[in-house]
């Protein structure tokens, strides 16, 4: 098929300009050889994606809303296989709480008031 190469600006500048494409083996192959076709890029649009820093920096409020799932089919919080169970002594967290912790030391910095409405 062949290849081109240009750049972000070359693009831009030359929008419906057709660009050679060349495949470097038969250009050393083939006496004779000009190009296997061109490729022509009719409209050329830049996209942002802000990343969430640039969201925060802009304006944007964040919140943390936690739903804990406390349904049978999770096991009794008095099991130790259970999602819900938590360690009287401490030692160790269940999967909710884990993840609770991660997301909401990641957040909290973000949050403006620093109120977290736990529903279950």
């Amino acid at each position: 098929m062949g290849q081109a190469e240009t750049s972000v600006d070359s693009l831009l500048r030359n929008c419906g300009v057709p660009m050679f494409l060349i495949e470097p083996e038969l250009v050393k192959s083939r006496r004779g050889y000009s190009n296997s076709g061109w490729l022509t890029a009719c409209e050329v649009l830049l996209e942002s994606h802000p990343t969430f820093a640039e969201f925060v920096a802009g304006g944007c409020e964040v919140s943390l809303l936690v739903a804990v799932d406390f349904t049978a089919s999770n096991g009794p919080h008095s099991d130790p296989s259970s999602l819900h169970h938590i360690q009287p002594d401490g030692r160790y967290s269940n999967p909710y709480q884990q993840t609770i912790l991660a997301i909401g030391n990641v957040l909290q910095r973000y949050g403006t008031d620093h109120q977290y409405p736990l529903l279950g």
